[in-house]
């Protein structure tokens, strides 16, 4: 299959999220859009995967509080900072 390499790239990112490889992906779309409406099939409803996406992070570290772990004793002398 050929296509615009901005095409590919947002293909293989669909891919990459739905945990496939794009080869996989794009036989997936061709069957459940073409197959199935050629034998008359109509389309299972399929629930989430219970795995997280990169973008709901955000929301196990709600609430959580983080201190840093400071500075080394070489890290104050190279960028000048004074103990407190």
């Amino acid at each position: 299959m050929r296509m615009e390499e901005a095409n590919y790239l947002a293909v293989k990112a669909l891919a990459g999220e739905a945990g496939m490889s794009v080869n996989e992906y794009v036989n997936t779309i061709v069957w459940e859009y073409f197959g199935k409406k050629q034998l008359g099939i109509k389309p299972e409803k399929k629930s989430r995967r219970s795995r997280k996406s990169f973008w709901d992070i955000y929301k196990i570290m709600d609430g959580k509080t983080y201190e840093g772990m400071g500075a080394s004793e070489d890290d104050k002398l190279i960028y000048g900072i004074k103990n407190d």
